[in-house]
């Protein structure tokens, strides 16, 4: 019971440490969809400029300090002290949600391109093909600890980030920014 409740805990926390980023990715989506079939330019577009100062370093700067000082901020926030056989877990989970904060931002040019299907598959393979699947292994061999659930969500957003970044750069191509040869 007490697993559940850091974990609950710690997803709070992070879902509002991230909206700087959801926020601004909406406005980033909107002005990068209207500039497909533009000219292009060399240099980054100013949607892209905006995303990456307000939404995608406020929510980095706030994730790094919620990952140098977890316990600290349980402490503040909730008056919760994190047990120590979950703190490897809180650890690899913060450093999964930096990692799939990445992948959130490359999904823009992808949604822009109105190629969201390729997001929605990206989604579906993380979640089905290594979160799921990789969830059920550990509990299958009996590894299921904090830590490897961690390593699982890891996983899960390094996948997500990979197949985010792949899309991306497809789609960038024709996105307002990178110079057709």
């Amino acid at each position: 019971e007490r697993s559940l409740l850091t974990s609950q805990l710690l997803m709070q926390l992070v879902g509002i440490f991230c909206i700087p980023l959801y926020a601004v990715m909406q406005i980033a989506i909107r002005d990068a969809s209207e500039k497909f079939g533009s000219l292009r330019q060399k240099n980054l577009p100013e949607w892209l400029k905006i995303l990456l100062l307000f939404g995608f370093l406020p929510t980095m700067v706030l994730m790094l300090f919620y990952l140098i000082f977890p316990t600290e901020l349980f402490l503040f926030a909730y008056n919760y002290v994190i047990p120590l056989d979950q703190l490897s877990y809180v650890e690899l989970f913060l450093m999964a949600v930096i990692v799939n904060q990445v992948g959130n931002v490359l999904t823009v040019p992808t949604r822009a391109n109105k190629n969201s299907y390729q997001i929605t598959l990206v989604y579906f393979l993380s979640d089905f093909c290594v979160l799921l699947l990789g969830m059920q292994l550990i509990i299958f061999f009996n590894r299921a600890t904090p830590f490897t659930a961690g390593i699982i969500m890891l996983l899960y957003t390094l996948f997500y980030t990979t197949m985010t970044g792949y899309f991306a750069q497809k789609n960038m191509k024709s996105c307002c920014f990178i110079e057709k040869e």
